[in-house]
């Protein structure tokens, strides 16, 4: 069975807000952006942003990311961090000082792992500045003033 997607990409107020409609109509976010970095097109082994997986499978997994080119704390660690939206934070797979970020546009690779029990997980992404990989991680739940510390939906994983 052939999935179909749609991808709909709106830019408002320097924030990038992405739509996929899988067949069974529902919509889910594939897009993150905590102005000014923007993180996008998650991919897992080269099948797209939902796969189906076996239970503890590693998966190859590619994401895009953005930083528009502004005057960033040259000090701060700005940090893309992925997770799953009922389990929280599972690594820190890009980092880059402010002074080295602005401007720049690439794609990281990692290696994320399956959850162990079958079920439907949303993987979240979630954009910050932080001191260390660490407090990254511990501030997936810290909810912050409007436009900071929002995680947004960018894909699932079905395990089997």
């Amino acid at each position: 069975m052939n999935k179909t997607y749609l991808w709909l990409a709106v830019s408002l107020f320097g924030t990038c807000a992405s739509v996929s409609y899988a067949e069974d109509g529902e919509a889910f976010s594939h897009a993150v952006s905590a102005n000014p970095i923007s993180a996008f097109n998650l991919n897992f082994n080269r099948q797209g942003n939902t796969i189906i997986a076996r239970s503890g499978e590693k998966i190859f997994s590619t994401l895009n990311f953005f930083c528009e080119d502004v005057a960033l704390d040259s000090d701060d660690l700005y940090q893309i961090v992925i997770g799953y939206e009922t389990m929280g934070p599972q690594k820190c797979v890009f980092n880059e000082l402010g002074y080295r970020f602005a401007g720049k546009e690439g794609i990281v690779s990692f290696f994320f792992e399956a959850p162990e029990l079958p079920g439907v997980y949303n993987v979240q992404c979630h954009t910050l500045s932080a001191r260390s990989s660490v407090e990254a991680l511990q501030n997936w739940w810290t909810q912050g003033e409007e436009g900071e510390n929002q995680k947004t939906i960018i894909g699932k994983i079905i395990v089997k």
